[in-house]
């Protein structure tokens, strides 16, 4: 997912009704095009959804979560999980996606 993936998937969310709203974004991999790494720099997409998710955190109107799979995403979202698929998913990746948001959301 990139920054501007993110921004679109935001702005959506702010137009529901509901009072709170949460974002969880599901990556195997960093953000890629190759026709706009060819027209900046190589960290471009990276930079771009650093400064998305940033910016989403200051506004508090989404609270945005990446879920990486089998990676780290950490460098791009402060509230973050890395799931190991190496076997087959069972509970427990249910409760550790549970576990990401009851710490970081005030119910």
């Amino acid at each position: 997912m990139d920054g501007e993936a993110l921004a679109w998937a935001v702005q959506r969310l702010r137009t529901r009704g509901e009072p709170r709203k949460l974002l969880v974004a599901v990556s195997d991999g960093c953000p890629m095009d190759g026709a706009t790494n060819l027209a900046n720099d190589a960290f471009y997409l990276d930079n771009h959804l650093k400064q998305v998710v940033a910016q989403q955190a200051q506004s508090g109107e989404v609270a945005v979560f990446g879920v990486g799979v089998g990676l780290d995403l950490s460098p791009f979202y402060h509230h973050n999980l890395a799931l190991d698929l190496s076997s087959p998913p069972g509970n427990g990746v249910f409760r550790e996606l549970l576990g990401m948001l009851a710490r970081h959301l005030r119910w």
